[in-house]
């Protein structure tokens, strides 16, 4: 590894965002057997504002640029990797929060990442 990774807090509240977060637009997958990779494509500006935010504090942020679809704009792969404590990304849930507090959560992920 070349840059240092550091473990999910285990905080419910934002547990519950990255899920949130998942369901939207943000893709992840395992890598390696240590290794969930999160990443997403984007050309607006927000969302790789919005990846980087959520998830710098845990993995180094890699981005790419490419030729977008829309003349003069680019497109943005955007990924990190984590260590295996974000397994809980690594397929979308089909099984929302229960109480209020974490459902409110999970919700704000969710518009973040479709709103950016």
């Amino acid at each position: 590894m070349r840059h240092a990774r550091h473990a999910f807090s285990r905080d419910k509240m934002e547990k519950a965002y990255l899920v949130g977060l998942r369901a939207g637009d943000i893709n992840a997958w395992r890598k390696t057997r240590n290794t969930v990779e999160v990443r997403v494509s984007t050309t607006h500006p927000a969302m790789a504002k919005l990846f980087s935010d959520s998830f710098r504090q845990y993995g180094h942020i890699m981005a790419d640029a490419g030729k977008a679809y829309l003349p003069g704009r680019y497109r943005w792969q955007i990924r990190a990797h984590l260590d295996n404590s974000f397994r809980f990304l690594i397929s979308k849930t089909s099984d929302l929060p229960k109480d209020s507090s974490r459902f409110y959560h999970f919700l704000a992920g969710y518009s973040d990442a479709e709103c950016c």
